[in-house]
């Protein structure tokens, strides 16, 4: 999203890597300072992330490797009778690759690596399976002067509904101002129902989005003051996803954790954003639970852990949560957060714990160097 939510308005709780980039995109001209800890947002431009995080990758000399999907893992016993990852199996246009991993980070969103490493999975909702939408996302340009706020254009979009012409399943408008006058971001598309790993499914989960996304461009520009000549700057080159698989762990967060701001020994991350729960069925409901003014939950090291596996951690949103609290935790502070402390975790595991399963590491020693690093645990 070209809006990032940070944290809360009283206190930053993404430090480390995620501040590092965002000071970065600040600095090449990519991203606004905020003018305070009390601003939610801090609007970047979505398109030159890309190159501040080759940089820093570059920089680290990081072997890069895009176009590869893994599509299938060997593990071998343990003598306690937990699972070794040995050989991760990736798929590209010149063929298989094969790596030989001594540790194994499974930052794929969706747990690819876990899942064909035979790891146990869950899907969307506990009931019935179901993940929430996904969405296409685009950005408009050129608006003319008098271009209606998101209230505006909800009104307009409830009028459309009414005369029988549902744009989206969604109800409302939701929109974002951009980094200039006469730039807007749309978070309108809403696809639901599909099985976000399935490929025959997310190419008609895709199609669905650009259709729902044109047909509100058309309504924009047909409709709505400001939009006449406006122009389409850019459009997701694929659909957003929310949500797909989540990992079992060592330990799984669920919602009261998140509603009661429980923080843990072995936190490893911080955050505030509500529960955000899109309907699974695609009707316009979002269930928002906020967490109380001036608190902020924690990630437990144990979550990033898959269960029974020895030299593997998830980062990002598949890790191991309850279909709720992965609602308030899957935005990209937190998983950036997460992801910068799954590496400190590989590094040190590499160096002090070589032969040791990473649910037995000293966490004291792995917060330590995430404070060193910046991030922000307290």
């Amino acid at each position: 999203t070209t809006h990032n939510p940070i944290e809360g308005r009283h206190k930053r709780l993404s430090g480390g890597l995620f501040k590092d980039m965002m000071d970065l995109m600040h600095e090449y001209g990519y991203c606004e300072k905020r003018a305070s800890v009390r601003d939610f947002y801090s609007r970047f431009d979505p398109i030159m992330l890309r190159c501040i995080l080759d940089r820093m990758v570059k920089e680290e000399n990081i072997n890069i490797l895009f176009h590869a999907i893994v599509n299938k893992v060997e593990t071998e016993q343990t003598a306690d009778n937990r699972k070794q990852m040995n050989v991760v199996y990736a798929q590209t246009k010149a063929g298989t690759i094969l790596f030989k991993p001594k540790i194994v980070i499974d930052s794929t969103g969706d747990a690819d690596v876990v899942f064909h490493a035979d790891g146990k999975v869950f899907m969307g909702r506990e009931e019935d399976n179901l993940v929430q939408p996904a969405t296409l996302m685009f950005r408009m340009g050129n608006l003319g002067l008098f271009a209606p706020k998101r209230r505006g254009i909800a009104r307009r979009v409830l009028e459309e509904k009414k005369n029988g012409n549902k744009l989206t399943p969604r109800d409302d408008c939701l929109m974002f101002m951009g980094r200039t006058p006469k730039e807007r971001h749309f978070n309108q598309t809403r696809v639901a129902g599909y099985d976000f790993t399935d490929p025959f499914e997310l190419t008609e989960a895709e199609l669905d989005g650009r259709e729902q996304a044109e047909r509100f461009i058309q309504f924009l520009r047909k409709k709505v003051p400001g939009y006449k000549n406006s122009i389409v700057l850019n459009m997701g080159t694929q659909i957003g996803i929310r949500e797909t698989r989540r990992i079992e762990g060592e330990y799984i967060l669920n919602e009261e954790d998140i509603i009661n701001v429980k923080i843990f020994k072995d936190r490893i991350a911080l955050g505030n954003y509500p529960i955000d729960i899109h309907d699974p069925k695609g009707s316009a409901k979002t269930i928002i639970k906020r967490i109380p003014k001036g608190k902020w939950y924690s990630i437990p090291f144990r979550s990033l852990i898959p269960i029974n596996f020895d030299n593997c951690l998830v980062a990002g949103r598949p890790i191991s949560s309850t279909h709720i609290a992965h609602s308030a935790i899957r935005i990209m502070p937190i998983c950036s957060t997460i992801g910068h402390a799954a590496g400190v975790a590989a590094g040190i595991k590499l160096k002090r714990f070589k032969n040791t399963a990473f649910k037995d590491i000293e966490i004291k020693q792995v917060q330590k160097i995430l404070r060193e690093q910046g991030a922000i645990l307290d």
